[in-house]
């Protein structure tokens, strides 16, 4: 019995997360330091109470700067217990509640500060970054159209309004405001970077590659772009350029999860399986709930046949998300490999009780049911993969198989010349079309497919024996003699091809 291969999927990020670059967040504008004023001095009490602020207000900036953001608001606030109406504090202060994720606090400051000063245009941003944070996209783009129009020079506005149109799948008005990003501060690399998201996003690849390699080229210490460059390269089919990026995002950032994910994915597609392996563990490592790392695990080990491991790690991978059929149809496929097809068909169908279209794990549960000659039931499957996938090669060719063995010889050669025209190249197709044909009695068509047979794999016995039992039936015996001394001399083990050549032996020297 032929039998074709089970598939095993290998993960892409797509299937656990967004498939795509690390974006970077919307920028909150930093209010500029304050300097006392240099003006004539005011009367004496004011003077002071002008210097004590601007003690205040500095050492918050550099308290900021330091990532002491607890100590920094004091700072600030003292500020403000001086000067109720200093809108540019009440941004620092919205700054540090941003960062701490306090979204709905900063609120309360930004609008304090729009009210006292309606056309600031970096509280209108920073209002929508905290709107953002509360997942309020209407009123945050407001907010970015305001800090514009207040200020049309501001590049960190259309930067943000960029991000959440991104966010919106509004991917050619992104490409405009990341464009007028650029257009005020070219030598920005988070601009170039989500622009080249947003190409990712849109399909372009190239343009993406080149929006990240300049993002690297202005900001080459910071890891972000290396890693979106490594992970487009890698879709492009590029893995060596691959892999280069992504070390080198390695380098930059030794606990990226992220980077030894993809990292290990590149090395993986270069067949660099040890490498792949410690880069998965790292990952692992790094976030021990994430089942993509015990997928990924899962398929390096079935690759290597290491199928017991290969268990253990799809087994995890389902403990951490019991819905996830790509998981489910590959521990099914690590079931098939050993032969526990019960549990394999089992799996197979919990797989399509998630995705009712996936179709390797319908090809898959039609190989279980082949195997264990279910010929209905495969041949339902196939019917199910060449419906969703009608140029599936390998799917018209198993079907061929499963009408061959139900004897419904018309139907197989169908899916057999399909399977050609697709461009399969398989001589046990040329040879099944050559048994169809001998049962027809056409036999030139016959001997035409067991040469084409004998043409992809020229030790293939099958084609000679099967060339000579035509011969036979024309009476070219010694012709078929030829063919079936050529059968034995390949497989000397065979019982049938050793029958038709011993019977031809023996009826020829019973003849003279």
């Amino acid at each position: 019995m032929w039998l074709r291969k089970a598939g095993m999927g290998m993960l892409i990020w797509g299937l656990v997360g967004p498939l795509g670059a690390v974006q970077e967040e919307g920028r909150e504008g930093a209010p500029p330091e304050k300097q006392q004023e240099s003006e004539p001095a005011p009367p004496e009490a004011a003077q002071e109470k002008g210097r004590e602020s601007a003690q205040h207000y500095n050492r918050g900036v550099a308290l900021y700067k330091e990532g002491k953001l607890d100590e920094a608001r004091a700072e600030f606030e003292k500020v403000l217990a001086i000067d109720a109406g200093d809108v540019t504090t009440m941004c620092w202060i919205a700054c540090i509640l941003l960062q701490q994720e306090k979204a709905e606090e900063a609120v309360s400051y930004l609008e304090r500060a729009i009210k006292l000063s309606p056309k600031y245009a970096l509280a209108h941003n920073n209002l929508g970054n905290a709107y953002l944070a509360q997942g309020l996209i209407e009123p945050a783009l407001q907010e970015y159209q305001r800090a514009i129009e207040h200020d049309p020079q501001y590049a960190d506005a259309y930067y943000n309004l960029a991000n959440l149109l991104t966010r919106r799948n509004q991917l050619d008005e992104a490409v405009e405001y990341y464009r007028k990003a650029l257009e005020l501060d070219e030598q920005n690399a988070d601009y170039h970077n989500n622009l080249g998201n947003c190409y990712y996003l849109q399909g372009n690849l190239e343009r993406a590659v080149q929006e990240y390699q300049r993002a690297t080229e202005l900001a080459p210490q910071r890891s972000l772009a290396w890693t979106n460059l490594g992970l487009v390269r890698w879709e492009l089919g590029r893995i060596a350029d691959s892999i280069v990026a992504l070390e080198k995002a390695r380098e930059l950032d030794p606990q990226s999860f992220t980077v030894h994910l993809y990292l290990g994915m590149a090395y993986f597609s270069k067949g660099r399986f040890a490498e792949a392996e410690q880069e998965f563990l790292a990952a692992q490592q790094l976030q021990p709930k994430e089942p993509a790392v015990y997928f990924n695990l899962g398929v390096l080990y079935g690759r290597r046949l290491a199928l017991d491991e290969a268990e253990e790690f799809y087994l995890k991978a389902l403990e951490l998300q019991p819905q996830d059929p790509n998981a489910l149809n590959n521990l099914g496929w690590v079931y098939f490999k050993r032969g526990r097809l019960e549990e394999a068909i089992a799996r197979f169908k919990q797989a399509l009780e998630k995705d009712n279209q996936f179709v390797l794990a319908h090809s898959n549960l039609a190989l279980a049911y082949y195997r264990l000659g279910r010929w209905d039931e495969a041949r339902r499957e196939l019917g199910i993969v060449v419906r969703l996938e009608p140029e599936n090669g390998e799917a018209r060719t198993l079907l061929g198989d499963v009408c061959y063995e139900q004897k419904d010889y018309e139907a197989a050669a169908t899916q057999y010349q399909e399977a050609l025209r697709l461009g399969v190249k398989d001589p046990e197709i040329h040879n099944k079309l050559g048994l169809i044909h001998e049962r027809r009695g056409e036999f030139e068509p016959a001997i035409a497919e067991f040469q084409q047979a004998l043409k992809l794999n020229p030790r293939y016995a099958h084609a000679y024996n099967n060339w000579g039992v035509v011969y036979e039936r024309q009476g070219e015996l010694v012709k078929a003699l030829e063919m079936y001394q050529k059968a034995v001399e390949l497989d000397p083990d065979s019982a049938d091809f050793k029958y038709n050549l011993d019977r031809l032996v023996a009826a020829q020297q019973s003849a003279e």
